[in-house]
């Protein structure tokens, strides 16, 4: 067992503590802009639900420009401030993407790089909750790992957790939850080594 690895739970205090720093540090080099263009085309409308949002950059920045309305959720005050400054206008979400219940659904929901830091068990119990939040029809984009594991990173220099199912478990359970996987690309060499899934929302799930 790894000795002072940080855990899942760590997670949420890193970024409140390290997130202005870590928003610095981001990458704008919109290594992710393929991904995000197909994502945009396939959702239905242009309600966007941005998970693990951070500061809004430049993900949500780049969506905007698209024309999508992005809501962001952010566990991290610290994040959805950086967020709400980077975002005039739109809505943000205080909440632990483990327990959102917005009540409202919509076109796309993207968990870009937020994601993979749940535990195994809280990534299974997160497709119910997207699919909660998705239009017949809605589009979902996410990164995980390339195969099942745990690893760490780091975040402005701090030590983080992250961790992935196997892809046919993610399979399963978007299929579960009423998702169709459109594409999954492992280390995308054309992403900076994402691992990236895509998939669209049926309306109705057939295990849940």
């Amino acid at each position: 067992m790894c000795q002072n690895c940080p855990s899942p739970e760590e997670i949420l205090a890193t970024y409140e503590a390290v997130g202005p720093q870590w928003a610095a540090e981001r990458s704008q080099a919109l290594f992710e802009r393929g991904w995000l263009q197909r994502f945009v085309e396939i959702a239905p409308g242009r309600e966007i639900l941005d998970i693990g949002c951070g500061s809004g950059q430049p993900i949500a920045t780049w969506l905007a420009r698209a024309r999508q309305r992005v809501t962001g959720v952010d566990g991290a005050a610290a994040q959805c401030a950086l967020f709400a400054r980077n975002q005039p206008g739109r809505a943000v979400h205080h909440c632990d993407m483990r327990g959102m219940a917005l009540g409202q659904r919509f076109d796309g929901l993207i968990a870009w790089d937020s994601f993979f830091h749940l535990s195994p068990e809280a990534q299974r119990g997160m497709f119910p909750i997207f699919a909660n939040h998705a239009r017949p029809g809605a589009a979902l984009l996410f990164t995980s790992g390339p195969s099942a594991s745990i690893a760490y990173g780091s975040v402005a220099g701090v030590p983080v957790y992250h961790a992935s199912l196997d892809p046919e478990e993610y399979r399963a359970l978007l299929g579960a939850a009423g998702f169709a996987v459109l594409d999954f690309v492992p280390e995308d060499p054309d992403c900076e080594r994402h691992s990236v899934w895509l998939a669209r929302y049926a309306g109705e799930a057939t295990d849940v």
